[in-house]
């Protein structure tokens, strides 16, 4: 196979990476739904159902990233690298709102912060599909 030997956290191959990202974010996504389906009997309906949006967008990502890299289908990576961007866009309006509206300040910049996490994990991801490309693994 044609992977470098080191790019995600200077350490671990990209396939690995890809595959720990795959993991976690599907972890945090079905965690996030139990918590977001929880929060619709409180007052905040408006909040679960733009929460339920972005991580079942979120969640498609992930699944697609790790069928992409399992199966090695760079199309898959590709998409999931797509949708991943939409989802972070959808995230940080939501920010956004969150510090506007609520003025939860420190909600929000958390918010931030796992975003930046986030478009880190993006990079990464689209760095594994140029390599699927490149190396012709598909």
């Amino acid at each position: 196979m044609c992977y470098s030997k080191s790019g995600f956290f200077c350490c671990i191959s990209l396939y690995n990476g890809c595959i720990i990202i795959g993991v976690s974010g599907v972890i945090f996504a079905i965690i996030g739904l139990a918590i977001a389906i929880a929060r619709l009997a409180h007052l905040f309906l408006v909040w679960a159902i733009l929460a339920i949006i972005f991580l079942l967008i979120y969640l498609t990502a992930k699944i697609l990233l790790l069928l992409g890299v399992a199966f090695h289908k760079c199309f898959l990576v590709q998409l999931s690298f797509y949708i991943v961007c939409i989802s972070l866009l959808f995230a940080f309006v939501l920010c956004v709102w969150i510090m506007a509206v609520d003025g939860a300040i420190l909600l929000g910049v958390i918010g931030l912060f796992i975003i930046l996490v986030e478009i880190y994990f993006a990079w990464i991801v689209i760095s594994y599909w140029n390599l699927c490309e490149n190396c012709c693994l598909a």
